[in-house]
This record gives C-alpha cells, structure tokens and sequence, in this order.
C-alpha cells in the first residue's frame, strides 16, 4: 500500500501566501467599511444635533410672550414689554424655555466668538417659578447655560413689527405699510413685542433660515395699566 504524502515545503509556502493575502483583503475591507460606518455615523449624529438644535430654537422662539414689566423700580413708572432683540442677541420671556417646560423662562440667546473663529449660540436662562421679574433695571441672574448651536460662520436676527404701542393702537388699513422689519427691536422702548422673529444661520456653504410668528396683539396686555395710569 501506498503511503500517503505531506505537503512539500512550497505547497505549504503558497498555502501560506494565499492566507495571508486573504487575511489582508479581509482587514482592508473591515478597515474601510468600519471607517465608513464610523463617517456615515459621524455625519448621522451632525445632523441629529443640528436638527434638534433648530427644533429647540424654533419652540423657544415661537413661545416668546408678551411680559410686562415696570420701567424702573417705582410702582408707579410706566408699564412696557420686556423684550431686547438685537441682530446677535435676544433677550425675552418665553413659555417654551429649554430647561422648565412648566414655567415660562427668562432667557438670553447670545452669538459668542469662539476658539475656532466662528460662533456658538449660547443660551441662558433663569425660570419664572424663581425669579420673580418686576423692571427693566433688575439684575437677571441666569442659572443655566445650554451652547445651543456650534461653530457658526454668521448669526442673525431681524423682527418684524410696529414702530410703537401708539401708532399699533392708531393704525388704519392706510398706515398698515408703518410695520418693517428690525435688526433691534426693543420691547422697552415701543411698549411692543415684534410679530414675528426672523432667524438666519450660516455656516459653510449651508445657510438655514426660518421665522416665527408672535403674539400679534401684545398692546393688550398693557391697556388696562394705561388706562389705570390715565384716571384722575
């Protein structure tokens, strides 16, 4: 009987080659494939943020209410808004606040240079359930800070509104064209929230650009202080 062979030393050897080559396409695929998913997950995850940051954003900015506040610290001294937008800022109370749903909060949105030479968009806020606001010269102690959004090449906001409680309460169809667009609105000084908030984000090439819709007769809630203001 014929006894059976092994392999001979360079059988074995192209056994070996053809091993490791298909060791070596086994990793290289994983390899790439892995840093795809990695990139692709990455990616996944940018525009996660970036999504529930513009929903977050758009449910603050949408619940900005009329809140009225005295002028200075006399009982007696004008009522007006406590609303100060800005083109890279806003201060204001909303009922949609980012840490106490059950409260409304008052909050600041803030566009701050950063380490990168682009913007975040910083957010705080202090709730209404704690700080009891009264007038436009009290010092606002904001207990939360939220960077809301990263690395922004540009932050921009504009309102759209009435020049003043006065000519709100006087306007015609006629004078209707007197409501413009803002890049400061302040609350303060017209006795008036704006109508409407208009947002623009860039960053890149990619420029996001929303707006919201206000309380279009905030007047009200100041009438009744006037009228009061105006008995003998």
């Amino acid at each position: 009987m014929k006894k059976d062979k092994g392999f001979t030393l360079i059988e074995l050897m192209i056994a070996i080659t053809i091993l490791g080559l298909l060791l070596f396409t086994g990793s290289f695929v994983y390899s790439t494939i892995s840093n795809r998913w990695d990139q692709e997950l990455g990616e996944f995850n940018q525009h996660f943020d970036e999504a529930r940051s513009l929903i977050l954003l758009q449910t603050l900015l949408s619940g900005v209410m009329p809140y009225v506040v005295r002028t200075d610290e006399q009982n007696d001294s004008l009522p007006t808004m406590f609303f100060v937008g800005d083109q890279d800022s806003l201060l204001a109370v909303s009922r949609g606040g980012l840490i106490n749903s059950e409260y409304p909060e008052i909050f600041r949105l803030t566009a701050l240079p950063n380490e990168n030479d682009k913007f975040d968009l910083i957010y705080q806020s202090v709730s209404t359930q704690t700080t009891l606001l009264l007038n436009t010269l009290q010092e606002i102690e904001f207990l939360q800070r939220i960077v809301l959004m990263h690395d922004l090449d540009d932050i921009q906001f504009r309102y759209f509104g009435w020049p003043s409680f006065q000519s709100k309460n006087l306007s015609t169809e006629e004078n209707a064209a007197a409501q413009s667009w803002y890049v400061r609105y302040s609350g303060v000084d017209k006795q008036l929230n704006p109508e409407k908030i208009e947002v623009q984000l860039t960053q890149g090439d990619k420029i996001i650009r929303f707006s919201v819709r206000l309380d279009e007769s905030s007047q009200r809630f100041l009438e009744h202080y006037l009228s009061d203001l105006s008995e003998p």
